[in-house]
């Protein structure tokens, strides 16, 4: 996550909204957020963005390979 990256429309973002820390998409007049809830119209006040996510970690073996 960056904090000095201004967000922009498609960005996905890491954010605060009613003392609970959330990721999601900023789209035009919306977050859409990761379990697929929108936040929109005067709820968007509520919302503190913290950061842009710059980098995504996926994990790539399920560790049920052999023990080296």
């Amino acid at each position: 996550m960056d904090k000095s990256v201004k967000p922009v429309l498609g960005d996905t973002i890491y954010f605060e909204a009613w003392d609970k820390y959330q990721i999601g998409r900023l789209e035009k007049s919306a977050i859409i957020c990761e379990d697929g809830d929108t936040i929109e119209g005067e709820s968007l006040e509520e919302v503190t963005v913290i950061g842009v996510i710059t980098w995504v970690i996926t994990r790539t073996r399920d560790g049920e390979g052999p023990t080296i």
